[in-house]
């Protein structure tokens, strides 16, 4: 008998031999093919080591590979090609390792074995292929009292987001921590909404103003006994109407405004009935007038007058000195429309109205 066919009957009477000890061991291979021999330096020493029985031949380090004690001599042999058990297994690596029938292990990813948990509320764990990966969660996700950054960072805020802090601009950083304030600019001096503004118009009052901002929005401030700050609170604050006015005029207690609509709502003190809502009744809130389609407003001290887009003019509120322009000396708390002026206009347009309106201005 040749030499080849030497070693391939000693293979296989090898196979024969060693089938019976791996089912006694309780190995899940099954010895489908043991027909791969190790080399002696694979083997971890075992390989060719004299033995009287199996527990004598140390296993290689290479769970791929099988020493037995046969003929009295250890002898290393190819795992058949098969997954490894789980003892075998490493816990959370995002893979499945499988002996090829050489000795050799081969990876498959197995996206359930997932790593541990860090213990990172902001982190997630998952498989990426063969890789155990951390992620960071989705950004503004509950932590730790906080809320998560997006990268994997538990802060206070979401990067990139604003805040007023009085007249001034407070960022978020990307750790989720509010920066220093940033004051606003001069020339945008009012923060509103997270966003410096300009002042596009203002109003005087005796003893409070009102200033209409670059969005629209208006902000009041000084006295309100009457409610004259029309934000339907005691305190300086967004203004209560709920369309961005065009225009504002303020008296002395009380104030008008126009609307992006066109219709006029006044607030404050209503004792002579300057609010034209045709009661007695004083607002801290804008209530509305019957007026619709007003191009200006003009407010006096007790009383009040707007210019409609068909030229008229009407005027509601105190009287005794003929103020609404009517010759009759009471107030008026509703809105009625004046007579046609009997002589021109002061100056070229009502836009300078300001103040106590004279008797032939409304008349």
């Amino acid at each position: 008998m040749s030499h080849a066919r030497q070693g391939h009957h000693r293979s296989r009477t090898l196979c024969q031999r060693l089938a019976a000890p791996a089912a006694g061991l309780g190995l899940s291979l099954a010895l489908a093919s043991c027909s791969v021999r190790v080399r002696p330096e694979q083997a971890g020493g075992a390989d060719g080591k004299p033995c009287n029985g199996p527990e004598e031949c140390p296993q290689p380090p290479n769970p791929c590979e099988l020493a037995y004690c046969v003929d009295q001599q250890c002898q290393v042999m190819a795992a058949p090609e098969g997954q490894l058990p789980d003892e075998s297994q490493k816990k959370g690596d995002c893979k499945q390792v499988y002996c090829d029938g050489n000795g050799q292990q081969e990876s498959y990813p197995a996206p359930h074995d997932t790593p541990p948990d860090d213990g990172n509320a902001c982190t997630a764990e998952l498989c990426q292929g063969l890789e155990p990966k951390q992620v960071p969660t989705v950004a503004g996700s509950p932590c730790d009292g906080g809320m998560c950054n997006g990268a994997g960072t538990c802060g206070v805020c979401l990067p990139n987001a604003q805040k007023c802090a009085g007249n001034a601009i407070r960022r978020c950083s990307a750790e989720g921590q509010w920066a220093d304030p940033e004051a606003c600019a001069p020339l945008e001096p009012i923060c509103v909404s997270a966003r410096c503004l300009a002042i596009a118009d203002y109003a005087l009052g005796s003893e409070h103003g009102c200033a209409r901002l670059a969005n629209g929005t208006v902000r009041c401030w000084g006295s309100n006994s009457s409610g004259e700050l029309g934000t339907g609170r005691p305190t300086p604050a967004p203004f209560g109407s709920a369309q961005a006015p065009r225009a504002i005029a303020l008296g002395r207690r009380h104030g008008c405004a126009i609307e992006s609509s066109g219709a006029v709502a006044c607030w404050g003190a209503n004792d002579f009935g300057q609010l034209g809502s045709g009661t007695y009744e004083s607002s801290s809130s804008p209530v509305p007038t019957p007026l619709a389609g007003a191009t200006e407003v003009a407010v006096g001290a007790d009383f009040s007058c707007a210019l409609g887009s068909d030229g008229a003019i009407q005027c509601w509120g105190r009287n005794e000195r003929g103020q609404l322009g009517r010759g009759a000396a009471r107030e008026l708390p509703c809105l009625r429309r004046s007579p046609a002026p009997r002589r021109p206009w002061a100056s070229p347009s009502p836009r300078r109205w300001q103040g106590n309106l004279r008797p032939w201005v409304c008349c």
